[in-house]
């Protein structure tokens, strides 16, 4: 038989996602850097502020996929939308987490701070 979820095993979850968004996303920063050394003039064909579409447009797999992801201004903006998605799935969790203590009135705010995430991401990619 399992032990009921505790406090500190959501905590130990919560600590490890974050940690692990932080490292991906700087390995994915990190990549994007050593590639650029390596091809400078793939960063003169990057465009000056992708939008989220363009951005999930461009990991669209096909044929070029693999030489895509080899473009630094990729991999660099890939590691800054991981390192802006870790605070949101932090907040997906503490959802779950209210969602199992059974506190409902964090539960709302917490829904409602995702809320609030979401729709400015929306309207900000839509500019």
């Amino acid at each position: 038989m399992r032990p009921p979820f505790t406090d500190t095993m959501m905590e130990r979850l919560v600590s490890r996602t974050l940690r692990i968004g932080v490292y991906t996303s700087s390995i994915f920063m990190l990549a994007g850097f050593i590639t650029s050394l390596f091809h400078p003039e793939m960063l003169s064909n990057a465009v000056d502020h992708p939008s989220l579409t363009q951005l999930i447009a461009l990991l669209r797999p096909d044929h070029d996929f693999f030489t895509r992801l080899l473009n630094p201004f990729l991999l660099f903006y890939l590691g800054i939308l991981l390192l802006m998605l870790t605070p949101i799935l932090r907040i997906v969790m503490a959802i779950a987490s209210f969602s199992l203590e059974r506190d409902f009135r964090f539960v709302v705010v917490s829904v409602m701070v995702l809320f609030i995430i979401l729709l400015s991401v929306y309207f900000s990619s839509s500019v």
